[in-house]
């Protein structure tokens, strides 16, 4: 789906080149996208942070022009059948990449912007593809916020589904009512860094096109968070276990990708791994699961990744430059860059303690144990590659 939306995109945009195409591929992945401002400086912390949480990772735009400004546009309410651009709308805080918030459900933050989808550009317009139906005759609107706890569809893993409510000084008649159902989450293609929650409204009242400041309430379906945090985690748990296992049995092997989708995990690697392997694997996956290690969030640097032996991992210097931010090893806030290889500059990892570290924006389980029981399904083979699926109980 990205790699087609990027496609589409490119086919239109001059200033989209093979080079920065590229990049845009890797950046989905992990909902990173910090940016160098006009000046050639790597953005501060308070350029990034909106009001929400201090060591949440906050997506800038790959433009290497610096935004003017962090309001939300100030055109008036779009009338049906225009375009709503998405391109002066400040970039989503992501709460949910915080390492103290992986299991929080919920979040106090404000609107910015509401569309209906129909008036969206075509590119974003077409990210709307939910897992459930809304209500026949819902009309679907996309609303973007200041913050967000809502995880979109990305790096593998699905997106969170919940609503919003309104605050109580939103008015009387509307204190803590739901009035939005959140269907789907995904971030904009035509502003790289702003996250789209798609859905109904309940209240068709709040319904106004437009930019908008309304105090609410996210609340993601903490089940179904869950569920996908514990795949997620699985999915590293069962790379980490086939690495440990068959890195030194077949030749140039590594891992590739990964889906963290239910009914649809797997962890593709390069090699053929053959069948016989299966229950060695799942003993290795029931092992790492049993030492309950810890799953913790981290900023690394460059040098940190080299100190572990862990170059693999490094992306290249032109998306490092992209994804990277300024802030120490817990995400709080430090000043002092000087480039990609200084001692600030960090990317968000997620690491297995004592096993294997994966660069990752996605939302985790505290511990291995917390994954439950990861069964192994099969393994399959084309051209090259392998991949092994899993579930979880």
């Amino acid at each position: 789906m990205i790699l087609a939306q990027l496609t589409r995109r490119r086919a239109h945009d001059s200033t989209l080149t093979k080079s920065r195409y590229n990049v845009l591929l890797v950046l989905h992945k992990f909902h990173y996208y910090p940016k160098l401002t006009a000046s050639g400086q790597y953005p501060t912390f308070a350029q990034r942070q909106r009001l929400y949480h201090q060591d949440a990772n906050y997506m800038m735009p790959l433009s290497t022009q610096e935004t003017s400004s962090t309001q939300p546009a100030s055109a008036g309410p779009i009338q049906n059948g225009s375009t709503s651009s998405l391109s002066d709308l400040a970039k989503t805080n992501l709460i949910f990449q915080s390492g103290s918030h992986q299991q929080t459900y919920t979040l106090e933050t404000k609107t910015t912007s509401i569309h209906r989808l129909t008036d969206l550009p075509d590119a974003d317009a077409q990210l709307f593809k939910p897992a459930s139906n809304p209500p026949p005759g819902a009309q679907i609107f996309a609303l973007t916020t200041e913050a967000t706890i809502f995880h979109p569809q990305g790096g593998g893993q699905p997106s969170d589904i919940g609503t919003l409510s309104t605050l109580p000084e939103y008015g009387s008649n509307q204190e803590g009512q739901k009035f939005f159902e959140v269907a789907m989450a995904r971030t904009s293609a035509t502003n790289i860094g702003t996250v789209l929650h798609f859905g109904y409204f309940i209240d068709e009242s709040i319904a106004q096109p437009g930019p908008s400041s309304l105090p609410v309430i996210q609340v993601v379906d903490s089940d179904k968070r869950h569920l996908y945090s514990r795949l997620h985690t699985a999915g590293h748990v069962l790379g980490t276990a086939t690495r440990s296992l068959l890195e030194d049995k077949i030749e140039d092997f590594d891992e590739l990708k990964a889906s963290h989708f239910p009914d649809a995990a797997s962890c593709e690697f390069k090699g053929s791994i053959d069948g016989k392997y299966k229950s060695e694997i799942q003993t290795a996956v029931d092992q790492l699961v049993d030492k309950d290690a810890e799953v913790r969030i981290g900023w690394w640097r460059k040098e940190d990744f080299r100190n572990r032996g862990l170059e693999r991992l490094l992306p290249s210097d032109e998306v490092w430059t992209q994804i990277a931010t300024q802030v120490d090893e817990s995400g709080d806030e430090v000043e002092g860059s000087t480039g990609p290889d200084d001692e600030v500059t960090r990317i968000r990892v997620v690491e297995i303690v004592g096993f294997e570290v994966y660069p990752c924006g996605g939302t985790h389980v505290p511990s291995t144990k917390g994954c439950g029981k990861v069964s192994v399904k099969k393994i399959s083979r084309s051209k090259g590659t392998s991949r092994v699926s899993y579930l979880v109980d």
